[in-house]
């Protein structure tokens, strides 16, 4: 930390302690790696009265470079929020998660990525869609795919709630699927993932089971299960014969 009066130092150690406490005995996974000077910056903007959201941000990006998933550094934020006895502000959770997606950012198609999940975009989406029609006539190479649809049901829920599951839902989804299946949140609590037809229902099941634990998991010890479906819904669309009602078919499902 910077050279500060006395008490305002005293103050950022004790914040910065109660932190760090609040986070290792509840969400964060690997004690030696919290302490950054990343930490130390948002705790002395939060003692200091000024506006934390740039540091919140450079947060963000420091937990990405050491591999923290965005999941774990949002919950990670929401733990400082409950050491200085304030609610929750949105707007510093999706600065967090701005920086973390900046931090992530290793190819050319930055803007193809949403900055909450983690995940690809709408159009990225149905592009990808529609590249299965570019096989050979007569493949039919898109009948050997499927949309797997979720539904955690986030409707009436609140903004920090919406950032949350998104977070979580999105480390998830990369987790099982990896970037080989583009994924994509279609709006808040519902996603789409492209899935091979073979493979389809072991990935549901998989899918599925693992959402709803780590939601379970994540949101149990903030009382915010009430805000999203669990277990969560389920099913798989199939892709249409013409690649020009892709874009149709992905967003009827956001209706």
């Amino acid at each position: 930390m910077t050279h500060r009066e006395p008490h305002a130092h005293a103050e950022e150690l004790h914040l910065l302690g109660s932190w760090r406490t609040r986070a290792l005995d509840t969400v964060w996974r690997h004690p030696g790696d919290w302490s950054h000077p990343a930490t130390e910056a948002v705790v002395e903007a939060f003692v200091n009265g000024t506006d934390p959201a740039e540091a919140v941000r450079r947060l963000g990006e420091a937990r990405a470079h050491v591999g923290v998933t965005m999941s774990e550094t949002i919950d990670d934020l929401m733990c400082l929020f409950r050491a200085v006895g304030l609610p929750a502000e949105p707007e510093l959770v999706r600065e967090v998660a701005i920086g973390w997606a900046t931090g992530t950012e290793v190819e050319p198609q930055t803007g193809c990525t949403d900055p909450v999940t983690g995940l690809r975009t709408h159009g990225y989406l149905v592009a990808r869609l529609q590249e299965l029609y570019d096989a050979p006539e007569g493949a039919r190479s898109w009948d050997a795919h499927a949309l797997l649809v979720l539904d955690v049901r986030l409707d009436g829920a609140s903004t920090l709630t919406r950032f949350r599951a998104g977070a979580i839902v999105g480390s998830v989804l990369l987790d099982v699927l990896g970037t080989g299946h583009p994924s994509a949140q279609l709006r808040p609590g519902l996603f789409a993932m492209l899935v091979d037809r073979a493979t389809a229902p072991r990935t549901v099941t998989t899918v599925r089971a693992r959402v709803d634990a780590i939601t379970a998991e994540r949101f149990s010890g903030f009382g915010l299960e009430p805000q999203l479906r669990s277990p969560a819904r389920t099913w798989l669309e199939q892709l249409p014969d013409d690649a020009t009602l892709c874009p149709s078919l992905v967003e009827s499902l956001t209706l």
